[in-house]
């Protein structure tokens, strides 16, 4: 029996070809699979959009930054930087060098005049790095050194005073000389914060603490040095150090 061309093109293509059914079916797989990968990808980027926060309002502060500082505020930092003015600072300031004047004098008299009875001298930094106090003196002690001349100078480099009231608080540097012939040890500095109080009209010294110090030197001149290092040192700070290096070691005075 002879078969056309055409019925051998038709029975040739019939193997390659889907049914209609077919089709429909491996359309569908591919819908049911695409449809949650499209579902969640959707739900992400809601979720996205609800957590993502809103762009700041026009000169609103960025999160995290500094509340600006209240004007009162920065105004009294910019007193106190200079320092409280006034009879009552001057009378404080004056009374600060008198004493030390006195101390040095051996003026014993002047000296116990304007202690109060419960004056503390707190010796040494130590405190402020959380040890122990090592060195104190009262009144009484106090009063013995300046008897015994302990002292060949101690001048105020700096003093700035603050206010409150009846209590005055100083804060400044006083360069010392106790021991002659230029040893290591014959000069020191010291920062310091002292308080003052008015009683019945006069000031009175009550309490003095070493912030920073001593820190000795040979004269004047290598303590005035030390001075300008540390405060060079607080200014320019070292840069960060490596992870697991070990920083330089601090000059010894």
């Amino acid at each position: 029996m002879l078969i056309s061309l055409s019925d051998k093109f038709a029975a040739h293509a019939s193997l390659y070809s889907y049914p209609a059914d077919s089709r429909s079916l491996s359309m569908n797989i591919r819908i049911h699979l695409l449809l949650p990968v499209a579902l969640l990808t959707l739900a992400a980027c809601i979720a996205h959009a609800q957590q993502a926060p809103p762009p700041p309002a026009a000169g609103a502060r960025p999160a995290g930054a500094r509340p600006p500082m209240d004007p009162a505020v920065r105004q009294r930092m910019t007193e106190l930087e200079a320092g409280d003015q006034g009879p009552d600072a001057a009378a404080v300031l004056k009374l600060e060098r008198d004493i030390e004047a006195a101390t040095v004098a051996g003026d014993v008299a002047f000296v116990k005049a304007h202690l109060a009875d419960n004056f503390i001298m707190i010796h040494g930094d130590s405190w402020t790095f959380g040890k122990p106090i090592q060195l104190a003196d009262t009144k009484d002690s106090y009063l013995k050194k300046v008897e015994n001349k302990n002292y060949l100078a101690r001048n105020i480099a700096q003093s700035k005073v603050e206010l409150h009231g009846n209590i005055a608080i100083t804060t400044g540097l006083y360069v010392a000389e106790n021991a002659p012939g230029g040893t290591p040890r014959s000069w020191f500095s010291v920062w310091y914060e002292r308080i003052f109080e008015k009683r019945d009209g006069q000031w009175y010294f009550v309490s003095h603490r070493t912030t920073n110090g001593p820190n000795y030197g040979p004269d004047a001149a290598s303590v005035t040095a030390l001075i300008d290092q540390n405060r060079t040192a607080q200014l320019n700070p070292r840069p960060p150090q490596p992870a697991g290096a070990m920083p330089p070691a601090a000059p010894k005075p």
